[in-house]
């Protein structure tokens, strides 16, 4: 499985977005629809653990 380069990606990406305010070319758009967030209450969500040792 070949290695991504997520850097070169976001520079293609940049490149296009610039490309496409020049008008040499066109970016295809997807509307996306949200869903509403979900409720969540304190008493669902666990304690996180304290570290130890640490200096303040």
């Amino acid at each position: 499985m070949k290695k991504r380069n997520l850097f070169n990606e976001l520079m293609e990406g940049f490149a296009a977005i610039e490309a496409a305010r020049r008008g040499e070319m066109q970016i295809k758009k997807i509307r996306v629809e949200l869903n509403p967030p979900s409720a969540v209450q304190a008493k669902v969500l666990p304690n996180p653990p304290r570290k130890k040792n640490r200096v303040h």
